[in-house]
């Protein structure tokens, strides 16, 4: 049987690793939330895109010059665009808590995944003492480097799904 080590309950003793413990969870909260973001904003920004486009040609008055025929393709395909990003925009899922720590150990540039391997069940030795020993003096090892962990910044990185820029024409 494998037992999943948590830190303690908070108490005079275990205030520290309590709090580094809650510490942790937060970034890896934050973690998170950058994912999601970075799924959310690319197809957010498309249909924004085609939302301005839309709003711009009718500030311009096309819609009143055109012929029907040419209003009404050019209607189509800024509602199918708009349709589009909203079905990708229903398809981001949320990040799991393995996506967060892979983030935070991503992010804080740190070897040996230490936020894995803090949060890792021993595979056997449960009655060894030397095991016991070996297996605590390795989750001391792993909670030091856990001091520096940071989620980093979103990076949806969208010049690379426009490399033409287009989302600044709908500005202009």
């Amino acid at each position: 049987m494998t037992e999943r080590y948590t830190l303690r309950p908070p108490g005079p003793a275990n205030a520290g690793r309590a709090g580094r413990r809650d510490g942790l969870e937060a970034i890896v909260r934050r973690a998170r939330l950058a994912i999601l973001w970075e799924g959310l904003w690319p197809p957010l920004a498309g249909f924004l895109a085609v939302a301005a486009l839309f709003l711009a040609l009718s500030f311009l008055g096309l819609w009143l010059v055109v012929p029907s025929v040419a209003r009404a393709a050019a209607l189509v395909a800024l509602a199918t665009a708009a349709l589009y990003f909203l079905w990708r925009l229903a398809r981001v899922r949320p990040p799991s808590r393995a996506d967060g720590v892979h983030r935070v150990e991503q992010a804080s540039g740190t070897v040996h995944r230490p936020l894995t391997a803090f949060e890792a069940a021993r595979a056997a030795g449960e009655t060894d003492p030397a095991a016991r020993a070996l297996w605590a003096a390795h989750r001391a090892r792993m909670a030091t480097m856990l001091a520096g962990m940071r989620a980093g910044w979103p990076a949806p990185a969208l010049f690379r799904r426009d490399p033409w820029a287009l989302r600044a024409v709908v500005g202009l």
